[in-house]
């Protein structure tokens, strides 16, 4: 039997949190042959998780330099795919999400009449700058992608306005599938992973506010309110502490000087991800500008408050489970008193029906390429 050829292409964390469950349900049929590229555009992050899936790959692309830009990393990536595409002619190539590595692949893809697969098809901002550039980036991905491998009915829609209506299938989110998994392994390890926090200075007996802030269009003013907003509500609510991965990019640096003297805020480096997992299910309230964040909000039954103008995650609004709460200072604080103070308020925003599935959407998956 001639088994069909399926590369993988991505470059970052929460790409490779989505991809990882569909590749392993690849590898484990007999039908096909499949190679994983990655292109390390954040591979300084991707390292916790190669250790806990146990995760190899088959070429790296290493595109990342010091200060590079979205041209010069999408030329790299286009660059190392035409080199590999000598040694592995696939029949169908996977990306995920909105990245500049998803678009490179599957723009490499269109060009040499490979079939694109694109995981998390349909999403949309309705703004091409926020978030900037991934609302563009999906969009033209969308052009290209033979098959449109879509989370929940709403990105399905999507795509139908746009006249993109062959091949597209509601298969939900392959986040759930990961997610599902890990839980499962920190509450087995509850011991060791809270021990791990206590030691960095999380205090349990608090209730934590999970936080992150890491998108480009919040650089500058927009953080600077986020920050306030965090000192204002850490100064009124003696029993709150804002836990915060602080990223490694020029955003950290502000939020270092912000917050580095908030008794109430606790800055600590990237978390692996079945760290912050944990985190994710044993805190309070999650404060974020994150989009794969808002999708795991919900399975861990946590109120999601959205650092941002607008959501491609339409679904946590519609469940009422997340609020958009911009970079207002006012806003950010509102909800935050309503929520520690009132318990109605925070119980309508948890335990919602999953809009993003059941975690079987890699196995749907298989079953459609064939």
């Amino acid at each position: 039997m001639i088994k069909k050829k399926v590369l993988f292409v991505f470059g970052t964390r929460p790409e490779l949190i989505k991809l990882h469950p569909v590749i392993e349900v690849f590898k484990k049929s007999n039908k096909h042959e499949v190679k994983v590229c990655i292109t390390s555009q954040h591979k300084e992050l991707l390292h916790d998780l190669f250790e806990f899936f146990s995760f190899t790959y088959d070429v790296d692309l290493v595109v990342m330099k010091p200060n590079q830009t979205l041209v010069s990393s999408f030329l790299d990536i286009m660059e190392g795919l035409n080199k590999y595409h000598q040694e592995f002619k696939s029949d169908v190539i996977f990306v995920q999400g909105d990245t500049t590595s998803a678009f490179a692949g599957a723009l490499f893809g269109f060009y040499n009449n490979i079939k694109v697969a694109h995981i998390e098809a349909g999403l949309r901002s309705g703004s091409l700058i926020s978030p900037f550039p991934e609302e563009g980036n999906r969009k033209m991905i969308s052009q290209v992608a033979f098959y449109h491998f879509c989370p929940t009915e709403y990105a399905r829609i999507n795509l139908y306005k746009e006249n993109s209506t062959d091949n597209v299938f509601v298969v939900g989110n392959t986040v759930i599938d990961t997610l599902v998994e890990t839980i499962k392994i920190t509450q087995e390890k509850e011991a060791k992973y809270k021990a791990y926090f206590e030691h960095l200075g999380v205090n349990f007996n608090n209730r934590i506010i999970l936080t992150t802030m890491h998108r480009r269009e919040n650089f500058g003013t927009p953080l600077m309110d986020i920050c306030a907003a965090i000192k204002e509500f850490s100064a009124y609510c003696d029993d709150a502490q804002f836990v915060i991965p602080v990223h490694p990019n020029r955003n950290g640096v502000m939020i270092r000087q912000q917050l580095s003297d908030c008794k109430g805020a606790l800055l600590l480096p990237p978390l692996a991800y079945d760290n912050l997992v944990y985190l994710m299910n044993n805190c309070f309230v999650i404060l974020t500008d994150s989009g794969g964040i808002q999708e795991e909000a919900i399975s861990c039954n946590k109120p999601i408050l959205i650092l941002r103008d607008t959501t491609e995650r339409q679904e946590v609004l519609e469940v009422g489970a997340g609020l958009l709460v911009h970079s207002d200072k006012v806003l950010i604080f509102s909800y935050l008193k309503r929520l520690f103070e009132m318990r109605k308020f925070y119980r309508s925003m948890t335990h919602k029906i999953n809009p993003y599935g059941d975690g079987n959407a890699s196995q749907k998956i298989l079953e459609i390429i064939g």
